[in-house]
């Protein structure tokens, strides 16, 4: 049976878990970033296949940029 020691002891067992949690969303954040930009550097490359034409300097520096322009004029 583990007894507690008061509020100090409750203190020092939330902060691993809150680490962990941090951790995480750190690292979800991370990871749908790095997806979203792997997607809109895919979808650039596509479109230049596809005879879109796209100067070299949108087409790998600025993909996101690129994608934004492509939408707000309408395709």
């Amino acid at each position: 049976m583990k007894y507690s020691l008061g509020w100090k002891d409750l203190n020092r067992q939330n902060q691993p878990e809150e680490r962990l949690a941090w951790g995480r969303a750190l690292g979800n954040f991370i990871l749908f970033a790095l997806t979203a930009y792997i997607l809109i550097s895919g979808l650039s490359i596509l479109a230049v296949t596809f005879g879109e034409k796209i100067s070299y300097d949108a087409f790998w520096h600025a993909p996101w940029r690129w994608m934004l322009k492509l939408f707000l004029k309408g395709g």
